[in-house]
Order: C-alpha cells, then structure tokens, then sequence
C-alpha cells in the first residue's frame, strides 16, 4: 500500500488530535489552543492527520517546536526504510503544479 503523505496549515479541526498526539509523546497540552494553531503544520497521510510540526516563529525564521507522528505513519516510514519492503509502500506527495 502506498502512502501519501502531505503537510498543510493546522486548522481549529485539528485541536482534538493534536492534544492527542502530543499527550502520547509526553509533551504537555495545557497550553494549546486554536489560536497557537497557527503555529503548526499537519502532517497528513493518505489525506487523514497523521501528526504535526509545531513552529515558533521569529521574523523569517523558526525555532522547530515539536514534531508527533502517529503511530501507524511512524510504522509506514520505517517500512519504507527497511531494505526486505517492497519499493513503491511509503513515497512523498508530488510537489503542487505551480
């Protein structure tokens, strides 16, 4: 099975898994918002959330936050890695037309 795997702009949908992942990382929740979501990307695998980067940002350039993968996309990565699977299980998105 091949997996396409996308990063886009969290949206106030994403609030609920997000606090999710990172409770299941160990990172703290408290303090995020819809509003902070502003400052995160979703990462999506085969057009469902599957994770996120979390980003501060200062001016053109950002302090990497935090990143929490789902579990089941962390096992696709590393299948993809992984010499004995067969190629064509785990690629990148194509980059959009411009």
């Amino acid at each position: 099975m091949t997996v396409v795997v996308t990063v886009r702009q969290a949206t106030r949908d994403d609030l609920a898994p997000a606090k999710s992942w990172l409770a299941a990382a160990g990172l703290p929740t408290d303090d995020l918002s819809e509003e902070h979501l502003r400052e995160f990307l979703i990462v999506d695998a085969n057009y469902t959330p599957a994770g996120m980067i979390g980003l501060e940002r200062f001016g053109p350039v950002g302090l990497l936050r935090s990143l929490v993968v789902d579990a089941p996309l962390r096992s696709a990565v590393k299948s993809a890695r992984d010499p004995k699977v067969p190629p064509g299980r785990f690629r990148p998105a194509p980059a959009p037309a411009q």
